[in-house]
């Protein structure tokens, strides 16, 4: 056996977690390999998106997070092996954003959910390092109502302009904006309902993380004066910023870049 092998077994043995299952055979270690960890995990995900349950750019951040971000560091190494050392190393020794190390040290975390709760691999789940960076905002990132408007005067294309300052005035995510659908619109009782999100160009029912739920604003002026400008189609299922195609317009972090 390895060094790595009698290393695992000995904290196993002192945690009482040792299975000989996985020492069995070559094809029982195989499974406890990372990139064969990753493949049942993603597949259990493919599951949840078919189903509804997981949007599909959700499935698609997964796989990148995984792709871009994991695998290169943990690729050929069994889940047992991964211990609380290797992943501090991993945290530490990050060199892109803040915000990624963390959603990868996150999606890390739950891949080790996945393997305990659903594979009954392991029993328990090293520490992992407080993830907390990417949450602290400074209020240097928020602009005040002027410095909103000088940005969105930039943008090029007047129905983006609209989109993004739809997005100012209700805080409201880009996937959000993009759904929003005539028949969402009540001008008689001057509200509105957010109830599906975009997720890479389809319509899924709910908010974001929320399925099902339907959220409800009221329609202020500046939303007013919005709706008003905008070219009003005679078919209620059509979307209120509606592409050049005649479906939802396109990614707006691209015009507010």
């Amino acid at each position: 056996p390895s060094h790595d092998n009698l290393r695992c077994v000995t904290r196993e043995i002192d945690t009482q977690t040792f299975d000989v299952r996985k020492y069995e055979s070559e094809e029982s270690r195989e499974s406890y390999v990372f990139e064969n960890i990753v493949a049942e995990y993603l597949a259990h995900h493919e599951a949840r998106e078919k189903r509804g349950e997981l949007s599909p750019a959700g499935l698609k951040d997964k796989k990148t997070l995984i792709k871009n971000h994991l695998m290169p560091t943990f690729k050929g190494i069994d889940i047992g092996h991964i211990s609380d050392q290797r992943i501090r190393r991993f945290f530490n020794s990050y060199t892109k954003s803040l915000r990624m190390r963390d959603k990868a040290t996150s999606e890390l975390k739950t891949i080790f959910y996945f393997v305990r709760d659903e594979l009954k691999k392991v029993q328990i789940i090293p520490p992992f390092p407080e993830i907390s960076a990417a949450k602290m905002i400074s209020a240097d990132n928020f602009l005040d109502e002027k410095k909103q408007a000088i940005v969105i005067s930039k943008i090029s294309n007047p129905l983006y302009q609209y989109a993004i300052k739809t997005m100012a005035i209700y805080g409201l995510r880009p996937c959000d904006v993009r759904s929003l659908k005539w028949s969402d619109i009540d001008f008689t009782n001057m509200i509105f309902h957010i109830r599906s999100h975009a997720s890479l160009g389809k319509d899924i029912p709910g908010r974001k993380s929320q399925k099902d739920v339907v959220h409800t604003l009221p329609i202020n002026n500046e939303f007013y004066d919005i709706l008003k400008n905008i070219p009003r189609s005679i078919k209620l299922s059509d979307y209120v910023f509606k592409g050049e195609k005649g479906g939802m317009i396109g990614e707006i972090y691209r015009d507010w870049e």
